[in-house]
């Protein structure tokens, strides 16, 4: 482990055995320790939750915009004779 030891945290998990197995077998294929593979996947996880929400966002923003162009175009055709 390269990190300083001062700045890792130990933390128990527990797993089903067949849970385990399938850590420990990816970890073998990704050529991995554990604790490598666990960290890899949950720091993946954290990505793809900010990944997540700045597409909600995003969608949000552009429902914002297509409602203000609605309701422009309404109130546009009221003004029309």
């Amino acid at each position: 482990m390269s990190e300083d030891q001062s700045s890792v945290v130990t933390l128990k998990v527990r797993v089903t055995p067949e849970f385990r197995e399938k850590i420990v077998e990816t970890a073998k294929a990704n050529n991995r320790s554990m604790n490598q593979e666990i960290v890899s996947r949950l720091e993946h996880t954290f990505n793809e939750d900010k990944g997540y929400v700045f597409k909600v966002d995003t969608i949000e923003e552009h429902l914002r915009k297509m409602k203000q162009e609605i309701i422009d175009v309404i109130n546009d055709s009221k003004k029309a004779p």
